[in-house]
């Protein structure tokens, strides 16, 4: 039958989509229309009643001139507060101000920032051959996994060096910490790690990349931090040489921080210490994030505070020897001295007697294959 798009016609094809008595390709094919628009008709009967099956205008939604006006300089305003803002950020904030009235379209607010020259167009950039990636566990929950490193210093005004310890949830990307710190020692780190799980609780996973003193040289690439964070109960993951890309999200992080903060630092020390202090506040609490729906990181993340866990003692079977690390990474074994790794210096191993060598363990965690030194005969 011919479509003439009558209201009365567009009830008979919602009707006929309820009843089912023929598949939805056949109502469409004897009411000469798409399955796309049966299933848009459908949908606003559903939502309006049948009120929503009077056809909606066509025409671009035009806004009252002073009504326009008045959200044009909004945006203008909040522009200039937010130098770097995409016209999406700034759109999601004038809807938190706004949350109850009818706003520009995105679009619109773009087409306005684009006219005052507030917008530049991307270069072009080169292909690249993508890395290869390998098998993550994705952080879902807040506290799932928590990401680890150092922003590239720089010198404010007075000539002093800033170089901030970052700290992310990946699952929010609430920002726990951007200070700097006054070495890249292992105690200095480890007094901010317990701080951190003393106010916001233990992460199940640490990532960081393969840098001091987060990676070594030693067994499976930990270090004396890396080994307390595994003695905790914490999955340690280190940053794949060919897949960097898993780092993404705290390196684009970074990349702000560069944009806003580093490119025009602040006379003073205490002035770029304030300044970081503002833009974790700001970040954290008052911009949006398109991965969590236009919702800022304080609205996601929950924090459990919780007391520091005491490791449990590690225990072996009783055919094993059972050795303590010395502090220069050593064990004796048959009155012989073998170097297992200074990461785990304290830690009692076990040493699993293997082929007339031994298998050092610390709990599960394989550290070292120690073999006997062959005898070669001479003639």
């Amino acid at each position: 039958m011919p479509w003439n798009n009558r209201i009365e016609q567009r009830r008979e094809l919602v009707c006929a989509m309820r009843r089912r008595r023929n598949t939805v390709q056949e109502i469409c094919g004897h009411f000469g229309v798409s399955r796309a628009f049966a299933y848009r008709l459908s949908r606003r009967c559903a939502e309006a009643g049948w009120r929503g099956l009077v056809p909606r205008p066509r025409g671009p939604q035009r806004w009252r001139q002073g009504q326009a006006k008045a959200y044009r300089q909004w945006i203008m305003r909040a522009r200039r507060r937010h130098e770097h803002w995409s016209g999406w950020k700034l759109w999601q904030l004038l809807r938190t101000a706004h949350p109850r009235v009818v706003l520009p379209s995105i679009r619109t607010v773009e087409r306005w920032l684009h006219r005052a020259g507030g917008t530049k167009r991307r270069p072009l950039r080169r292909r690249i051959q993508p890395q290869p990636l390998h098998q993550v566990r994705p952080a879902r929950r807040p506290n799932d996994r928590w990401t680890f490193d150092w922003k590239g210093w720089m010198r404010t005004g007075d000539g002093r060096k800033v170089e901030p310890f970052t700290v992310r949830d990946d699952a929010t990307g609430m920002l726990l910490w951007t200070r700097p710190l006054p070495d890249h020692r292992d105690v200095t780190v480890r007094r901010v790690c317990r701080r951190l799980f003393r106010i916001h609780g233990l992460p199940k996973a640490i990532r960081t990349d393969r840098g001091g003193p987060f990676c070594g040289t030693g067994p499976h690439g930990l270090t004396s931090l890396s080994a307390w964070w595994f003695d905790l109960g914490l999955a340690v993951e280190f940053v794949h040489r060919q897949a960097r890309i898993h780092n993404n999200a705290h390196e684009q992080m970074h990349g702000i921080m560069q944009q806003e903060l580093f490119r025009h630092p602040a006379a003073t020390y205490q002035g770029q210490l304030a300044r970081l202090r503002r833009w974790q506040r700001e970040y954290n609490q008052l911009r949006p994030h398109a991965r969590l729906d236009g919702l800022t990181p304080a609205q996601r993340y929950r924090s459990a505070p919780a007391a520091l866990p005491k490791p449990s003692l590690a225990t072996y079977p009783s055919t094993w020897k059972v050795r303590r690390v010395a502090h220069s990474g050593t064990i004796g074994l048959d009155g012989k001295i073998y170097y297992v790794s200074r990461a785990f210096a304290g830690f009692p191993v076990g040493c699993e007697p293997y082929d007339r060598g031994y298998r050092v363990y610390y709990r599960s965690l394989l550290l070292q294959i120690l073999a006997p030194t062959l005898k070669v005969r001479t003639t």
